[in-house]
């Protein structure tokens, strides 16, 4: 009990720090942000991801109209997804010379 009031103590003061203007008044305030800035949303399930997963269910039926077969789904930040091979090598020798 003690530690989880510590810890939403620690975010009380943390969003306080967070809504309280920086010294000398200047620096990068939420209403000084452009409104597209403001107002974005990240959704790595979106739009796209959506219209990829119709067009793969019209691919299953006969005669679509679409000139491919398949969807490949890179939209996502997959590059195994396309075909690349994961950089093992590189992150063996990373991890290496970080951990001897």
């Amino acid at each position: 009990a003690d530690l989880l009031a510590k810890t939403s103590g620690k975010r009380q003061a943390s969003a306080a720090a967070e809504e309280a203007p920086p010294a000398g008044g200047a620096g990068l305030q939420l209403e000084n942000l452009p409104s597209n800035i403001r107002e974005m949303h990240y959704a790595v399930r979106g739009e796209v991801d959506q219209m990829a997963q119709a067009i793969a269910k019209q691919l299953k039926e006969e005669g679509h109209n679409y000139p491919f077969s398949e969807i490949v789904p890179c939209h996502i930040g997959n590059p195994q997804a396309v075909g690349q091979t994961p950089l093992t090598f590189h992150r063996q020798i990373v991890s290496l010379m970080t951990n001897p």
